[in-house]
C-alpha cells in the first residue's frame, strides 16, 4: 500500500452530520455513542464493495481470490485509515493510543487494529447517511489503485498458474491420520449433517436445480458469484437488523455480539417477517 500512488482527491472524506461524526470517531467501548455497530455495518459494506469492484476486472478465478486477500484485511484498512488521517480526531483507549504512537507507517509491521476499525466505522457512517452509491464513489479511488497494484503483482508472481487460474499441484498429499480423523468425524455426525442438509434443501425454491459433473460430483458455481452472494447476504442481514432494532446503536459495548445473537436463527419466521 505504501507504493500506491494516490491522487490528492482520494483523501477527501464525505462530510458527516455532527452527531454521526462524533459517534464514528468514538472507539472507546463502554462509552455512550461509540462506533461499535457502525464498525460492524462498515465491515459488511466494505467487503461487498470490494467483491463487486474486483468482479468488474477479474482475470480468472485465482486472480479474484488473490486480489481480494490483498484488499480485505486489517493491514490494508488500517493503512487507509492512516492515509485519510482518521486517527487525528479519534477517541481511542489508552492501549490503542500507545500502539498507534509506536507504529511506523513506513514499516512492514501491521498497523494497530484500531485504525482498521476506524476505517470500517467511517464506511458504515457514510452508508448510513448517504447510501450505497455515495459509499462506492468514495471507496473507488481508494481501492482501484490497490487493485491495479495487486493485479500487477499477481502477474509477476503467479506465472505458473494454468489457464483456469489454478495453482500447479505440489504433489503433497494430506496426512493419513488427519484424513482418517476427519472421515471418522463425518461418519459420527452423519445423521446430524443429513438432517441439516435436508432442512437447507427444503428452504430452497422448488425451481432450484443442481448440476452434476460426469464423475457424479456436484459442480460448484463460480467462486466469484459465491463470494458476492455471501457478502450481499451478510449486508442484507445487517441492514435488516439495524432497521428493525435501531436502539442497538446505543449499545455501549458488544453491539456486534448482540447482532449475532439476534440473527443466530435467520430463517425463523419472526426474522423472515421482520425483513419484509
Amino acid at each position: 500500500l505504501n507504493l500506491v500512488d494516490y491522487h490528492h482527491q482520494a483523501r477527501s472524506i464525505p462530510a458527516l452530520q455532527d452527531a454521526l461524526l462524533a459517534r464514528t470517531r468514538n472507539s472507546i467501548r463502554h462509552l455512550p455513542s461509540n462506533n461499535d455497530l457502525l464498525e460492524y455495518l462498515g465491515d459488511r459494506c466494505v467487503n461487498l464493495v470490494i467483491a463487486l469492484f474486483i468482479d468488474n476486472v477479474r482475470l480468472n478465478r485465482n486472480h479474484h481470490m488473490v486480489v481480494r486477500r490483498v484488499l480485505c484485511n486489517n493491514d490494508t484498512f488500517g493503512r487507509l485509515a492512516f492515509y485519510l488521517r482518521l486517527d487525528q480526531h479519534a477517541k481511542l483507549n489508552s492501549q490503542d493510543a500507545r500502539e498507534l504512537d509506536k507504529w511506523n507507517p513506513q514499516s512492514s509491521h501491521r498497523p494497530p487494529k484500531a485504525l482498521a476499525d476506524l476505517f470500517e466505522s467511517y464506511a458504515g457512517a457514510v452508508y448510513t447517511q448517504y447510501g450505497w452509491k455515495r459509499l462506492e464513489q468514495w471507496l473507488r479511488p481508494l481501492f482501484d489503485p490497490i487493485i491495479k497494484a495487486a493485479t500487477k503483482d499477481f502477474w509477476d508472481k503467479d506465472l505458473f498458474h494454468d489457464a483456469r487460474g489454478r495453482r500447479m499441484k505440489s504433489g503433497r498429499k494430506p496426512e493419513p491420520s488427519v484424513q482418517s480423523k476427519f472421515l471418522d468425524y463425518l461418519e459420527y455426525k452423519q445423521d446430524f449433517l443429513l438432517d441439516k442438509i435436508n432442512q437447507a434443501v427444503e428452504m430452497l425454491p422448488a425451481s432450484t436445480q443442481f448440476t452434476f459433473a460426469a464423475d457424479g460430483l456436484l459442480e460448484e458455481p463460480h467462486c466469484d458469484d459465491i463470494e458476492i452472494a455471501i457478502q450481499l447476504l451478510d449486508m442484507c442481514i445487517c441492514k435488516v437488523f439495524i432497521t428493525t432494532w435501531p436502539e442497538y446503536h446505543c449499545a455501549t459495548s458488544r453491539a456486534s455480539h448482540l447482532t449475532s445473537v439476534r440473527i443466530k436463527h435467520p430463517f425463523s419466521s419472526n426474522f423472515y417477517h421482520s425483513s419484509l
